[in-house]
């Protein structure tokens, strides 16, 4: 048979409901690789998570089959339009709007609960920037959704969410087949994970809390990726090999 090595990018447990489960994820993973199947992954130091730092609690992607890169400089106008488009369909389908209500609770809970997810930019109301939707709804007297829906779906707020524990975070940085990543790319001022990835794993998990030792990371940042990828030229400080 072959055996064909297994990448898990980015191994997390977002959501209430997983909070915890890494020990799990992690026992079905060494089970696999005791039984030689070479399993790896890699995970990044955050309990907050959004490719973009913005927590979408309207779906438009399944709801209308679009999506809308990044990296699309019209990006925030086709989000209104098809906002505007969801709005419509929700004003002539009672069905279709009872079920964006239950996703939209779906997401909140996925995310950590509102009490976990931030309001960090929404211009027309400054005074809503670093609060949390649980408190902006008490604020307002109305539901989560109500509030989800007044942020998100009739203006366009941001929101950051924290979906992680850090339970989690410390189970997955001890194993020594999981190594660490950035998950990051270039968004000006939207991804800190880009760049403080690294320093926050030694800073925070190394020499404040002692999560995992210096050499342990060490290894996780050099050798153990340059094992996954499969290069055999760096990694580690050996003659002839690459000084990167």
């Amino acid at each position: 048979a072959a055996v064909i090595p297994v990448h898990i990018g980015h191994i997390k447990s977002t959501g209430v409901p997983f909070w915890g489960m890494s020990r799990d994820a992690c026992a079905l993973i060494e089970k696999a690789r005791a039984e030689g199947v070479p399993v790896t992954a890699d995970q990044y130091p955050y309990i907050s998570s959004g490719p973009d730092g913005n927590t979408q609690l309207f779906k438009w992607q399944p709801y209308l089959r679009e999506s809308i890169p990044f990296g699309d400089e019209d990006r925030s106008a086709k989000v209104r339009e098809l906002k505007d488009r969801i709005r419509a369909r929700m004003d002539e389908d009672a069905t279709f709007a009872s079920q964006v209500e239950k996703d939209v609770y779906h997401e909140i809970l996925a995310r950590g609960g509102a009490d976990r997810m931030f309001i960090s930019e929404y211009d027309e109301r400054p005074a809503y920037i670093g609060k949390t939707l649980a408190e902006l709804a008490e604020l307002r007297d109305e539901s989560l959704y109500a509030t989800a829906r007044y942020l998100q779906l009739d203006h366009d707020a941001r929101i950051r969410s924290y979906s992680m524990s850090e339970e989690d975070i410390h189970y997955y940085l001890t194993r020594d087949y999981i190594t660490v990543a950035t998950d990051g790319f270039g968004l000006p001022g939207r991804h800190p994970r880009s760049y403080g990835t690294y320093p926050r794993v030694m800073r925070k998990y190394v020499l404040d809390e002692e999560v995992i030792t210096l050499p342990f990371f060490i290894r996780k940042s050099t050798s153990l990726p340059a094992a996954i990828m499969g290069w055999d030229d760096r990694g580690w400080i050996k003659k002839d090999y690459r000084a990167d």
